[in-house]
Formats: structure tokens, C-alpha cells, sequence
């Protein structure tokens, strides 16, 4: 019956009672489906909790895989860095210890070239005086 022609005329018990069930059993499917609703809605909630969890913990060992790739890029570099700042000591100190060296060299040659210049001037002065002290008294010159 339609609802407009149930309310223009009386009902029975019976009519009613049949009314009654009808919305009963109405809130039976209604229940049924809210709880089908909701169990499909905690297992996808789930799922997606779990398909979170997948990724977050995906995502963290490629973040773990990543701090340790640069940790161990960094010891290589560091590494790479003290070496060569021992190489440049090593270095350093062999350039210092070879001009140091130099130094001692071209001061003891110094030392040999003054001498050897003392000598060729003692060398010179007795060759050429002789000559010298005749030509300047040709000139008129007395010492």
C-alpha cells in the first residue's frame, strides 16, 4: 500500500503489525550493510595501514642505505685528505731539507770563490807591478 493511502484510511492491528516488521526487518538489512560497511572499511584501513608501514619501512632503508653510503664516501675522502697532507709534509720537509742543503753548498762555494779571488788578485798584482811601477815613472810618476 502507499504511504498517502495508509494515512487517509485506518489501519488494522495486522496492517500495522505488518508495518512494524517491514521497518524491522528493514533495520536488519540496514545494520547488516552498516556492519559489512564498516568491516570492509577497518580491513582497507588496515591494508592501507600496512601498505604504509611497507613503504615507510622501504623508505627508511633507503634513507639508512644512503647515511651509510656517505659515511663511508666521507672515511674515504677524509682518508684521501690525510694522505695527501702527508704526502705535502713529506714533501714539504724534503724541499726544505734540499734548500737547506743548497744554502750550505753556496755558502761553502762563496767562501772558495773569495779565496780563489784573493789568490788571483795576489796572481795579477805580481805580474802586472813590475811593468806598471816602469810605465808610471816613464810618465814622470814616483811612489
Amino acid at each position: 500500500m502507499a504511504t498517502a493511502e495508509r494515512k487517509s484510511r485506518n489501519l488494522s492491528f495486522d496492517e500495522v503489525w505488518a508495518i512494524v516488521q517491514e521497518n524491522v526487518q528493514g533495520m536488519k538489512e540496514l545494520r547488516e550493510a552498516h556492519r559489512e560497511t564498516e568491516e570492509l572499511f577497518k580491513k582497507r584501513q588496515a591494508e592501507a595501514a600496512e601498505e604504509f608501514k611497507k613503504r615507510q619501512a622501504e623508505a627508511d632503508k633507503r634513507q639508512a642505505e644512503a647515511a651509510e653510503e656517505f659515511k663511508k664516501r666521507q672515511a674515504e675522502a677524509d682518508k684521501r685528505q690525510a694522505e695527501a697532507a702527508e704526502e705535502f709534509k713529506k714533501r714539504q720537509a724534503e724541499a726544505d731539507r734540499r734548500q737547506a742543503e743548497a744554502a750550505i753548498r753556496h755558502a761553502e762555494l762563496e767562501k772558495q770563490l773569495s779565496k780563489l779571488g784573493g789568490r788571483f788578485g795576489e796572481m795579477i798584482e805580481c805580474m802586472v807591478k813590475p811593468n806598471l811601477v816602469s810605465k808610471f815613472q816613464e810618465l814622470g810618476f814616483t811612489f
